[in-house]
């Protein structure tokens, strides 16, 4: 089995075709063939210790990361969100992945009763994410008035932004 598993992802070699163009091919030092039915096992294998660095709940499939936090607080809640988001990128800057904090999405569920300010945003990586009022989470768009049941408020991150990173390739 070991022996399969090296050949798997030993000698691989890939290449761009474009209409009448092509490039030379060119080895692949890492990562997962594309569209290998073994690609979201392998993957989740890769990054299944990935909770253990968060204080926030995890929701991991395939490559699409949701950092979810709940407390009346919202400073609490942002603490939580900012740490586990730093803690997430430098569990995947160990693995040379790259997490876009431009690609992420963040959304407040709340009773209705609840306010939070116009001006409310979260800063990642330096980057300003500010809040929807809904958004596409594999596939399901979800809205902030879903769970008006809510007596906490519960902010989710969704960083659906990850891939690989070549060695020489900056952060």
């Amino acid at each position: 089995m070991i022996a399969w598993f090296r050949n798997y992802f030993t000698d691989r070699f890939q290449r761009v075709i474009t209409h009448e163009e092509s490039t030379q091919w060119l080895p692949v030092s890492r990562g997962f063939p594309q569209g290998s039915r073994l690609n979201p096992l392998l993957f989740n294998i890769c990054v299944r210790k990935l909770p253990e660095k968060c204080i926030s709940d995890i929701f991991q499939f395939a490559d699409d990361t949701t950092l979810a936090a709940a407390d009346p607080s919202l400073e609490v809640v942002t603490t939580i969100l900012t740490t586990s988001f730093n803690a997430t990128k430098e569990f995947c800057h160990s693995l040379r992945l790259i997490i876009s904090a431009a690609k992420t999405q963040s959304i407040i569920f709340k009773a209705a009763r609840k306010c939070i300010p116009q001006d409310y945003h979260l800063i990642l990586d330096n980057c300003t994410i500010t809040t929807q009022t809904s958004v596409k989470l594999l596939g399901v768009t979800l809205d902030s008035i879903l769970l008006l049941f809510l007596t906490h408020r519960l902010i989710m991150l969704s960083a659906t932004a990850v891939r690989w990173r070549r060695p020489n390739e900056a952060p």
